[in-house]
């Protein structure tokens, strides 16, 4: 049996529900994979929870998210002034990233990140924040130091989309990559094709279904997308794109005009996001493509997400599925750990 320790940063909705699968798998994990995972230290904005041989998961399960769960958990608890300077003085196997993200600055994730890889630990990151502002300069740190990053949970959640692209179509030229990746703004354009409903109000009925937030703008407006192509494109290609190299244009302006149509002359409109290797460099796009319907992107409908790899040896390879919720985030974080130590 292996021991693996890890330290999370965040406790929000991505971390608690990592912290009740760990709970629940423990048995599974260790009989199928020999691993012996355990959370040593909890790391929120306000407080932490450290106990070195391992944090009660069954007790922190049963608290509630944030703070106020760290609190609630009620023992070896300490009060943070910086996170950072936290995580300096800790030591363990793997840092789980799951710290509320900025796409604009990456923060705190990446001083979290650079912090564990200077300390040598794995890192297993569900933030897109520091990925998409420092991409490049992580994997070249993480390099230098001889740790190793996974990334799934910022690319899609349950999707395999970076596992794809590096495992199973290693020694691929990956020359176009079109994907869905937001189940939001899927799910909004679903009930526009399937209900003849406007925009406003497919927005307002996946808010009240929990699907959109009230604040909707980073998905309908294609910037989760975008980011989520950034990570993709940086990570498999090597590059150092920004936000400001995407053209970018979201689904607001979309009518249920448009959206009739796309139905009679039977194709269907989808937000896509896609990077191209040209000659001369890397194209990124994310816009609403009117999609005849014989497109495999069209099977993603709803939460759904979908991803497709143009490739010069293994041809076309696509997987459309997987679940847009915290648990299916947190899952994808539970396989990069496994993968990176059995």
């Amino acid at each position: 049996m292996k021991y693996i320790s890890v330290i999370l940063t965040g406790f929000g909705n991505v971390g608690h529900s990592l912290v009740n699968i760990l709970n629940s798998k423990k048995n599974v994990i260790a009989g199928q994979y020999k691993l012996d995972i355990r959370i040593t230290a909890v790391i929120g904005s306000r407080y932490a929870i450290i106990e070195e041989q391992g944090i009660d998961l069954q007790r922190l399960s049963n608290c509630d998210k944030h703070s106020k769960g760290i609190q609630q958990y009620g023992k070896c608890l300490y009060e943070i002034v910086n996170s950072k300077d936290l995580l300096e003085k800790l030591e363990a196997d793997v840092l789980i990233e799951a710290s509320p993200t900025n796409i604009e600055t990456g923060e705190p994730g990446f001083s979290h990140i650079y912090t564990a890889i200077s300390k040598g630990m794995d890192v297993v990151v569900l933030s897109k924040g520091a990925l998409v502002q420092h991409s490049k300069e992580i994997q070249e740190f993480a390099h230098l130091k001889g740790a190793r990053v996974k990334m799934s949970g910022a690319t899609a959640a349950a999707l395999p989309t970076i596992d794809l692209a590096q495992y199973n179509l290693a020694g691929n030229d990956i020359y176009k990559i079109q994907g869905i990746l937001n189940g939001t703004t899927n799910y909004i354009l679903t009930r526009m094709h399937k209900k003849n409903i406007s925009f406003t109000e497919a927005l307002q009925e996946a808010q009240e279904e929990g699907i959109a937030e009230a604040n909707p703008k980073l998905d309908i407006g294609g910037f989760d997308t975008a980011s989520k192509l950034l990570i993709l494109a940086n990570t498999i290609w090597g590059t150092s794109l920004r936000l400001k190299d995407v053209a970018l244009e979201g689904i607001e302006n979309i009518t249920r005009e448009d959206v009739a149509a796309a139905v009679r002359d039977d194709k269907t409109i989808k937000l896509v996001g896609e990077a191209v290797r040209e000659s001369y460099g890397v194209r990124l796009r994310v816009v609403p493509i009117v999609l005849e319907n014989s497109n495999i992107l069209t099977r993603a409908d709803y939460k759904d997400k979908a991803v497709v790899f143009y490739t010069d040896l293994m041809g076309t390879m696509a997987v459309v599925g997987g679940a847009s919720d915290p648990k299916a985030a947190a899952a994808a974080a539970l396989k990069d750990v496994i993968n990176l130590f059995r």
